[in-house]
């Protein structure tokens, strides 16, 4: 699924794509 494949991406980029999403909504 789109958050099993999220979890594979390094810490680091995680609080990038969350503000991606928030931003968008």
């Amino acid at each position: 699924s789109f958050l099993e494949h999220l979890t594979q991406f390094p810490e680091k980029v995680l609080p990038h794509i969350g503000q991606v999403i928030m931003s968008e909504n």
